[in-house]
């Protein structure tokens, strides 16, 4: 079992294959753990927090997955090819239908991120003050 492990710990600090592989598993895993407690959470999302957690908690060295992870990135406009797809499915997205809804995008976006601009303000101006 020692020498399984071992060598588990020698494939997954060289193997980008191995690496990719327990990254689908992790994503794997959140989906079913998901499904199964009835989490609101899509399975990627969770994946990325027990990932997250496991890095940060020393359970799960970076070096484990960093290869694999690179690689997953370096070709992340393949998984960005069905969205087009579907706009080549639904002309109408590139209309004023579209044009709203792109605007409504844009808008919450903004929201988004100067509402979460203010909370980190006043989390830091908090902690300089406790």
């Amino acid at each position: 079992m020692r020498r399984l492990g071992r060598l588990l710990r020698v494939q997954l600090h060289r193997g980008t294959a191995a690496q990719i592989a327990l990254l689908t598993a992790i994503w794997w895993g959140a989906s079913q753990l998901g499904a199964l407690v009835g989490l609101p959470l899509p399975g990627s999302i969770l994946g990325m927090l027990l990932l997250l957690t496991a890095i940060g908690g020393g359970l799960l060295p970076l070096r484990w997955i960093r290869h694999g992870a690179s690689l997953l990135l370096g070709h992340l406009v393949l998984f960005l090819i069905p969205p087009m797809l579907a706009l080549i499915d639904h002309p109408d997205l590139l209309s004023l239908v579209g044009l709203k809804l792109l605007g409504a995008i844009l808008v919450g976006t903004l929201v988004v991120m100067a509402g979460t601009a203010k909370v980190i303000d006043l989390c830091l101006a908090r902690s300089h003050h406790g």
